[in-house]
Parts: C-alpha cells; sequence; structure tokens
C-alpha cells in the first residue's frame, strides 16, 4: 500500500517512530503548531492508515498504525518504466 504524506506528515511520523507514547499535546508543543493545523494532519494520516487516535478521559494518544514504516529517499524520482521500487519523495510503504 502506498500512502503519500505531505512534510508536516513526515515530521509527526518521525516523531512517533522515535517517541511513543506520545499526546496530541506533546505533538503540538514539540512542532510548535496551531492546534487546528495538527488536528487536520492527524486526521489525515488516521484516514490513511498511518496512525490512530485514542482518546482517554483527558488526553488524547497518537499511535503508529505502520511499525514496518519505510520513507523514500529525498530526490529520488522514478522515470517512466523504472522498477517499482522506485518511488517518489514522501510515499510511505507498507
Amino acid at each position: 500500500m502506498i500512502v503519500k504524506l505531505n512534510p508536516v506528515e513526515m515530521k509527526i511520523l518521525k516523531i512517533l517512530r522515535d517517541w511513543y507514547p506520545v499526546t496530541v499535546e506533546e505533538l503540538r508543543e514539540e512542532l510548535r503548531m496551531r492546534e487546528d493545523t495538527l488536528e487536520r494532519s492527524l486526521k489525515s494520516m488516521a484516514v490513511k492508515g498511518v496512525l490512530s487516535l485514542e482518546p482517554l478521559s483527558d488526553k488524547t494518544y497518537v499511535r503508529l498504525l505502520m511499525s514496518d514504516v519505510s520513507v523514500a529517499p529525498k530526490g529520488k524520482r522514478p522515470k517512466t518504466g523504472d522498477d517499482p521500487g522506485d518511488f517518489y519523495d514522501a510515499l510511505v510503504y507498507q
């Protein structure tokens, strides 16, 4: 499955790989972003199946669902007919 991530989503993915458990509030503080911007990115990633949001009574935790996520190297762009192993920037393979 191929999932395309924007730069903000890539930053979120990097944090989730290194830091677990993490709450939405901790992510917001770490990324220094507005609450609505982060919420939009998290919902987008949840719809794509990359993560899930787990609301508790006082906090919402973010859980990475794709344990074997790999990210394309920057600048790598396939040409027509290239090996299917080639991929675009910011694509995630499961």
